[in-house]
């Protein structure tokens, strides 16, 4: 057994993600309790209204992300603001406000399999893809420290052997998509997120990553800009989406 074993078997203290008991040493490693896992497996079995597959293999893109001409939309779960309690939707909390390496590489590795079935299909290696994440707002990263997209990128990139790159920002007075329609969150993307300076994605494939899509908006508006300036082709990946965007 290794020392960081031993450290986070009798050292550190988890938490589940999902109802917050502390995990046991068989689950310490993980995001949920036994039961809170089962939960979450069955969520990513959910079947989608559309194709009638489980959201792990739903490939239904968005109108408003297939506009962007990104070529493919995949989720792991169908996020539904009724069941926030879920251990699939707190797993959402976790990765927004705790800056948990530990949540973080777990939805890593659960994202890993689709991606790399989708960069297989393609037939692309190590030298046409970029890895990066959709940008969080500069007042949210000022706030809470971090972007939640950014690590998740990072952690897959390492994971799938490829590059990341951060590709994207935006400008310091974009607004929180939260607080806005489905027309405003539109316009807004547009408006506020940019390249960043000498990011070059020129005849390159870019994995785009977001821990939740709900209109589609700012992966849209990703994708297109990436499209603009040169980009091969952008796959777009997410913890969870809406189903009706």
């Amino acid at each position: 057994m290794s020392a960081k074993d031993i450290i986070r078997i009798f050292v550190s203290v988890h938490k589940c993600a999902g109802c917050g008991e502390i995990l046991d040493a068989e689950h310490s490693g993980g995001a949920f309790c036994a039961s809170c896992q089962l939960a979450w497996n069955a969520s990513l079995t959910e079947s989608c209204k559309n194709c009638f597959k489980p959201a792990i293999e739903c490939d239904c893109v968005p109108k408003t992300v297939s506009k962007s001409g990104a070529l493919c939309m995949r989720r792991l779960f169908f996020y539904k603001s009724e069941n926030t309690r879920a251990p699939q939707m707190s797993i959402i909390y976790w990765l927004k406000y705790k800056k948990s390496k530990r949540i973080v590489s777990f939805v890593a590795n659960e994202l890993y399999s689709t991606v790399k079935a989708e960069l297989e299909i393609l037939e692309l290696g190590i030298d046409d893809v970029i890895v990066c994440g959709v940008p969080r707002s500069k007042k949210a990263r000022i706030k809470h420290g971090f972007d939640q997209s950014e690590m998740v990128a990072k952690k897959l990139a390492e994971l799938l052997g490829l590059k990341y790159s951060r590709l994207l920002d935006t400008s310091i007075v974009r607004k929180a998509q939260k607080e806005l329609n489905r027309r405003q969150r539109l316009e807004n993307a547009k408006k506020s997120i940019k390249l960043c300076k000498n990011a070059d994605v020129s005849e390159k494939y870019v994995v785009l990553l977001d821990d939740m899509v709900t209109t589609g908006a700012s992966m849209a508006a990703c994708a297109d800009l990436l499209r603009k300036n040169g980009c091969k082709g952008v796959l777009c990946f997410s913890l969870a989406s809406t189903q009706k965007m």
